[in-house]
């Protein structure tokens, strides 16, 4: 044969997968199979993967035709497969040509044919975020990533908020202050003319001095007072209204671009990295015979 020849070992782990049993008194009974060990590289320059992923199968029975496979796979190890054949073995020979170059290397080309087409590998995308997922990462995992990024994104927006609507605020808390101050004033000067003039014109017109005209005048002056004064507190009060507004303008656009990054992380897509025949290397491929 074109290919090393072993025996394998029935206390091998998978030994019973593949139907091997101890040999018997009068010696083993042995058919043929082989193993194999393959290296698959995936690649997708886009997704930043470039992975070997190690796959290992034994074929049994070993068919005559190889175009149609059914691997079983199993993680065979070198220890296994013994080197020396069993004392009084017995032969059933086999319809594949395994004594022929070519058997071998049809088999090693219709393997590589069959893992391209049921072999792949899954990564996840976020389109919104131009992210790919890690090999091996979960689609929880890979979702709670993008979560952060998303986090950090709204952030960085809610910053540029932060300086927009902090300008507007300060602007009216200036003008909160100045009107709070204009409104004390207005009120002191009429509780002070208030006072000053009750005193002065009810002592003079009780007195005689003192006209109607003159409580009328007086009247009209105190209207004019607590009308400057009315009208600084509705200008307090409109301000404070357009702060309250300005805040909750705040309020629902930080919301608003917080909900849509939350939207964007959560919008991820499985991909799949398909292998190429190129992207497929047979690193071990050995005749072994199976005691059964």
């Amino acid at each position: 044969a074109e290919v090393p020849v072993v025996y394998l070992d029935p206390a091998a782990a998978w030994a019973a997968q593949v139907g091997a049993v101890p040999a018997s008194p009068t010696g083993p009974r042995l058919e043929a199979a082989a193993v194999a060990r393959v290296i698959l590289r995936y690649q997708l320059a886009r997704a930043g993967v470039a992975h070997d992923q190690e796959y290992e199968a034994v074929l049994f029975p070993l068919p005559e035709q190889t175009m149609t496979l059914s691997p079983l796979v199993v993680d065979y190890d070198d220890r296994d497969l013994l080197a020396a054949a069993p004392n009084a073995a017995r032969y059933v020979i086999p319809a594949a040509k395994v004594g022929t170059k070519t058997y071998w290397t049809t088999l090693q080309r219709d393997l590589a044919d069959h893992l391209v087409a049921s072999e792949s590998l899954q990564v996840w995308h976020n389109p919104d975020l131009k992210l790919y997922s890690r090999v091996g990462e979960s689609e929880q995992e890979f979702v709670a990533r993008c979560g952060q990024v998303g986090a950090e994104q709204a952030d960085k927006q809610a910053a540029a908020l932060r300086t927009k609507y902090e300008a507007k605020l300060r602007a009216i808390d200036t003008k909160l202050a100045t009107a709070s101050s204009q409104a004390q004033q207005a009120e002191a000067a009429r509780n002070s003319g208030m006072m000053e003039s009750a005193a002065s014109v009810l002592g003079g017109f009780f007195g005689g001095r003192k006209s109607a005209s003159s409580i009328t005048a007086a009247a009209r002056r105190h209207t004019s007072a607590s009308n400057r004064v009315g009208a600084a507190q509705t200008k307090i009060g409109d301000l404070q209204m357009q702060r309250q507004d300005l805040e909750t303008e705040l309020m629902t656009e930080v919301g608003d671009l917080t909900a849509d990054w939350q939207a964007k992380a959560a919008s991820v897509e499985p991909v799949e990295v398909e292998l190429k025949r190129t992207q497929i290397r047979v690193t071990d491929l050995r005749l072994v015979w199976v005691p059964v």
